[in-house]
This record gives structure tokens, C-alpha cells and sequence, in this order.
């Protein structure tokens, strides 16, 4: 019966889509927009079939992305779109699932008592769940090593900021223990990108390390708190499977990552005789220092990996121009969400309305937009629902690792990511945008619709290589990450009420659902953005490039063709 409503729901949204299906609770705009023929009904068609419960949270590899993935496809198929690099809009990627086994995980820490009188043992036994976090390890299912230990600060190498946390300490065969979440003497995106796990990983493996131990910085903690973390900890982890049979994520040079308690950082830094909350809180204050630790740590893990299927819908609109039609502009938007909660009672579908149902609704409009024949632009482009986002970017990961097309031929990423659209607004975020000439591209899109390019609203949370943009800007390609700014307020009813409510309430939450403020105009103002900044981009005869001296560009686009401005 189950899949019977399905499929009633699927066909009938396809019937509905483009005919004015309209939801009482949400008044819509109906003036006529002089700029195009953006259709707010067609937004709020998406949004009610792609946030349905029967999609039961468009979990990765679930079948409510299965269908998801179908509804979008049809979409580009009635639009006219092509599928790019074969038959079908379906992209597949092979996932490799791992789960740590129950009690699956030990961490031994080990001293020597005789240095220091007071200590009952030289033994400690960390608790999992407790003192300690980690996953299953997608490297190996049964690991375990044993090693010195060494602080390493913020466990950040950055050559561009004269700056690195390894230049006094050998680490070489140890267990490096970091503070993560990137110093915070570096500009927010850079400190964001340095303190990112996996590149937290990669350079302790490049300075001979074999193990990791994560202390979360104030910010992490704060965005990120240990009760949260551990709902994570016991569900499975992804990571895709590349064509030489290497996993996407992790080093099989480190042997085991954890995440550790303050206050078992504290133990381990007074068994050398240091205080850990003197040193924590010089090094976010910037007087970073790093050095050996006495002791030495066994860290074991017991994985079972298995195999999880799952794709990218990708579709081509092809240029009109004969020559620039083979250089491409590429839309993201993830179609992804957390699927159901595990436990508990009443509604448990986390529908992702907000996040990304409403940031798919809007590509596909911005496309219909695009492929009407008096819109078409000279470069072809891209438009791509990405899977996994929520489990680490890995559906755009994958696409930027292996992508349909040349990536040298890519000018340009425009990613749609949990637009909130709970009222008016007069601005338009673009992370990402002052790294490269799209800046100017976002500022004259969001002028011709009465719009101005804002301020990034939490420039301490590094939000640019959070979402699937930044898969692409590590491959060269200069991005940005779209969304209306915060909705303005008055004295009595501030702006960043609702926003302040929607993250700590619904943000990956069952209450992230239908029931939420959606502001159809303030939709179809903000598909008019994406559209005249990818018309731009497909259009101008000059390509996006990368601003002189931005560690971004200097760092990943040496061997793209995006190249620095002058």
C-alpha cells in the first residue's frame, strides 16, 4: 500500500508541476515578473514532493532517494535536458559503508607511575562514549596501533601564512593530539579549511604520524557538542570508492582517529607535568606551541564495511555557441538529507525541507528558466542534485574527483545549499564570492532585482568549505554558495529571530518539514539571482578567475585553467 501512495504522489506531482498547484497556508506571488517567466507554484511543487513523508528524509542509498532522484530526473527530462556522459541523468557511486562494531573500540593510555608518586596506576582505560568518539575506520576493519604521543597545536601547516604547528616536533611513527577547528589567527575561511578533519589527517600523515587524537576548538564545541557528536558516533560512515580501489577519505597511514574529553586532555597533559587549560587557552588566543607528550597511547578499532549504492542526477543544457559550448558553468544542489531518527517517539522523518529540498527547487527552476529557447546561453550547463552532502560532501567529492566533463572545461560552480526563505529579504549571501571576479558577477545579478550582495553573517564558522562548493574550488574551479540573506526585522520582531529559532530547533530535525514559513517570492527573487549569475557566467566572453594572491586560488588551481586575475 505504502508504495502504491508513492507512486499516486510521484505521478501526481509530475501532472501538477508547471500547472499551479498551490498550498492554501502560503500566499503566492502572482505579479508578473518583467525580468522572466519564473513560476513560484513550480518552487513550491518541488518542495512539497521532495520534503513529502513518503520520501522519508532522502537518506544516502535510501528509497526515498531512489524516488527523489527519480522525480528530479524526470524534471530535466521534461525541461529538455540532456543526460551528459552516457544514457542516463543516473550517475552511480559506490560507496563503502562502515560500522564500528559494538564494543569495537578500546583506547589505553599508559605512563610510567614511577615518575610520578601520586598516580595509582599507570594505567588508564578510556570509556567509548564517554571519554572518547570515533568511527569505524573505512581503511581497515581491524586496527591498532600503539605510539608515543605529541602535541601539535592546531595541527595546521600553512606555508602562504608563514605558519606551522610541526616545525619544533618530530612526529614521525607518534600519535599527534590536535585542537580541532584551525587557528583562529587565520582568516576564518582558511582557519576553516586548515582545521577540516581530513586535511587535519593528511598533514599529520605527511609529518610520518600513525594515529590522531582531536580536542574540538571552543567554536567546534560550540557549533558541535559532544551529546550531538555521539548521535553520529553510532550510525554508520560513507565514503566513496574511487576507480583504483582507494577510499575518498581517511589515510591508511593513520591508523586510528579519536576524539577525546577535555577533561582526558587534562590527565594526559599533567601526567608531563603540564597545565592543559593554560595551554588550550593560549593557543586560541594564538600563542600556539607544540611538543612531546610523556606516555604513550593504544588505540584499537573493529569495523564491519559493506557496500552502499547511491548516484549524482546530473543533466546537460548544451551552449548555442559552437566553440564556447564546450566549456561549462555547473548548478549543485544536494539532494540529500538524514533520513529517519533512530529511536524515540511521534514524527521521526527529518523531511529536510529547508535543507535541501528548497535548494533543489530552486536549481530546477533556475534550469526550466535557462532552457526556454530565448534564454539559452552560448556555454552549456550543468545542472547537478549531488548525494551524500550530508555525510561529508562526498556526492560532489566524487563528481569533482571523476567529472562527466574535462575539469579544465568547468569555468564556474554555483551551489544552492538550505536557502532559508521564511520572509523578504533585501540581500544575497554569497560565500566564496570575494576569492574570485564572481563577486561581480553575484553583485550585478543581485541588482537587477533590487538585491545587494551582503556580508557573510557568521564569518567565525568558515561556512564556505562546509558545503559541496568546495569540492570544486580543491579541484581549481572558482564557486560560491548561494542563499538570501538573513530576513530584515524591527525593533520588536528582529531579523535574525527565525534564523537563530530554525538552527536550533529544526536544523537536521523532523520539525524541518511543511510546516515551515515559506516565502514564495522571496523564492522566485532569489531563482532570479541564480539565474542571471549563471546567464552571466554562460555568457561573458571572459571566464571567472581566481583573485591575485588568494591562498584558494594559489593552492588548487595550478593545473585548471581558471588561472588569477590581474
Amino acid at each position: 500500500m505504502k508504495k502504491f501512495k508513492v507512486l499516486i504522489a510521484i505521478v501526481g506531482a509530475l501532472i501538477l508541476t508547471g500547472c499551479g498547484q498551490q498550498n492554501p497556508a502560503h500566499e503566492v506571488f502572482e505579479e508578473e515578473l518583467a525580468l522572466s517567466k519564473l513560476n513560484p507554484k513550480n518552487i513550491w511543487t518541488h518542495v512539497t514532493f521532495l520534503a513529502d513523508d513518503a520520501m522519508e528524509g532522502r537518506d544516502t542509498g535510501s528509497q526515498g532517494h531512489l524516488i527523489a532522484g527519480n522525480y528530479v530526473q524526470s524534471q530535466f527530462s521534461l525541461m529538455g535536458l540532456k543526460p551528459i556522459g552516457g544514457k542516463s541523468f543516473i550517475h552511480p557511486i559506490p560507496f563503502r559503508s562502515t560500522q564500528l562494531e559494538e564494543n569495537g573500540a578500546s583506547v589505553t593510555l599508559v605512563f610510567d607511575s614511577s615518575e610520578f608518586p601520586g598516580l595509582a596506576s599507570d594505567l588508564y582505560m578510556l570509556k567509548f562514549l564517554e571519554d572518547f568518539l570515533t568511527f569505524g575506520s573505512a581503511v581497515g576493519e581491524n586496527l591498532s596501533v600503539t605510539a608515543p604521543l605529541v602535541f601539535a597545536g592546531f595541527g595546521t601547516t600553512a606555508t602562504n601564512f608563514n605558519y606551522d604547528d610541526y616545525k619544533n616536533i618530530d612526529a614521525t611513527g607518534k600519535i599527534v593530539i590536535v585542537i580541532s577547528g584551525g587557528p583562529q589567527s587565520l582568516p576564518s575561511d582558511y582557519s576553516a579549511h586548515f582545521g577540516s578533519t581530513q586535511t587535519l589527517i593528511e598533514n599529520a600523515a605527511d609529518h610520518g604520524a600513525v594515529g590522531i587524537i582531536f580536542i574540538s576548538s571552543t567554536a567546534r564545541e560550540a557549533r558541535l557538542p559532544w551529546e550531538r557528536m555521539k548521535n553520529f558516533i553510532t550510525r554508520p560512515s560513507l565514503t566513496w570508492v574511487g576507480s583504483d580501489g582507494n577510499v575518498g577519505s581517511g589515510n591508511p597511514q593513520i591508523k586510528a582517529g579519536i576524539t577525546i574529553k577535555k577533561d582526558v586532555a587534562k590527565k594526559i597533559f599533567e601526567f608531563s607535568g603540564l597545565n592543559f587549560e593554560k595551554i588550550f587557552a593560549n593557543a586560541e588566543n594564538g600563542d600556539v606551541r607544540s611538543f612531546e607528550l610523556k606516555g604513550e597511547a593504544t588505540i584499537s578499532t573493529k569495523s564491519k564495511h559493506s557496500t552502499l549504492d547511491s548516484f549524482n542526477v546530473i543533466s546537460v543544457l548544451e551552449g548555442t555557441d559552437p566553440v564556447l559550448k564546450d566549456e561549462y558553468v555547473i548548478y549543485t544542489a544536494h539532494l540529500d538529507h538524514i533520513g529517519i531518527t533512530h529511536g524515540g517517539e511521534g514524527d521521526l522523518i527529518n523531511n529536510g525541507a529547508y535543507d535541501n529540498a528548497t535548494g533543489v527547487s530552486i536549481m530546477l527552476e533556475t534550469a526550466r528558466l535557462m532552457s526556454m529557447p530565448e534564454n539559452r546561453p552560448k556555454r552549456s550547463v550543468i545542472f547537478a542534485a549531488v548525494t551524500a552532502e550530508e555525510k561529508g560532501l562526498l556526492g560532489s567529492a566524487y563528481m569533482a574527483k571523476y567529472p562527466p566533463v574535462s575539469a579544465k572545461k568547468i569555468i564556474a560552480n554555483v551551489n544552492i545549499d538550505m536557502p532559508i526563505l521564511a520572509g523578504p529579504t533585501k540581500d544575497i549571501i554569497a560565500w566564496g564570492s570575494e576569492h574570485s571576479t564572481l563577486q561581480g558577477v553575484v553583485e550585478r545579478a543581485a541588482e537587477k532585482v533590487g538585491l545587494y550582495l551582503g556580508p557573510d553573517p557568521w564569518p567565525e564558522q568558515g561556512i564556505f568549505t562546509r558545503s559541496d562548493q568546495y569540492s570544486f574550488v580543491k579541484e581549481g574551479i572558482p564557486a560560491v554558495m548561494l542563499a538570501p540573506g538573513i530576513v530584515p526585522g524591527d525593533d520588536a520582531n528582529p531579523g535574525t529571530v527565525y534564523l537563530d529559532k530554525f538552527l536550533s530547533s529544526n536544523y537536521h530535525k523532523p520539525s524541518d518539514d511543511l510546516n515551515q514559513p515559506f516565502d514564495l517570492k522571496a523564492a522566485v527573487r532569489f531563482s532570479a539571482v541564480n539565474y542571471l549569475i549563471g546567464l552571466e557566467l554562460a555568457n561573458s566572453p571572459q571566464t571567472p578567475k581566481w583573485l591575485n594572491n588568494n591562498f584558494f586560488g594559489d593552492t588548487f588551481a595550478k593545473d585548471h585553467d581558471s588561472g588569477i586575475s590581474d
